[in-house]
């Protein structure tokens, strides 16, 4: 279980929220068999449709990525790991190009 980040809150897609969860254990080895259980659990209850789970998830890396850039200006530590966060955007959009 996991608490809502309600920085996040607002109006959207459904998909998009599934998105935000599954974007923050993207880096985790068992990432598949949480996204499994999370679906699974999703379409217990309601259906939902994943075709472009993954351009969500990267949509939310690349504003993280634009987030954490501004942040890096005003917070040496997020300067350091700058290049981190530039990696893992280049990786989600050429996730999301090879689809």
């Amino acid at each position: 279980m996991k608490l809502i980040d309600c920085d996040d809150c607002g109006t959207g897609h459904r998909l998009d929220d599934v998105a935000v969860a599954l974007w923050e254990l993207r880096d985790r080895d068992d990432y598949p068999d949480f996204e499994r259980a999370l679906l699974a659990g999703y379409r217990g209850v309601r259906p939902i449709d994943v075709t472009r789970l993954d351009d969500l998830i990267a949509a939310r890396q690349v504003g993280f990525d634009l987030w954490y850039t501004g942040m890096a200006g005003v917070n040496p530590s997020f300067a350091q790991s700058l290049d981190v966060a530039h990696e893992w955007s280049l990786a989600m959009l050429d996730l999301v190009e090879a689809h």
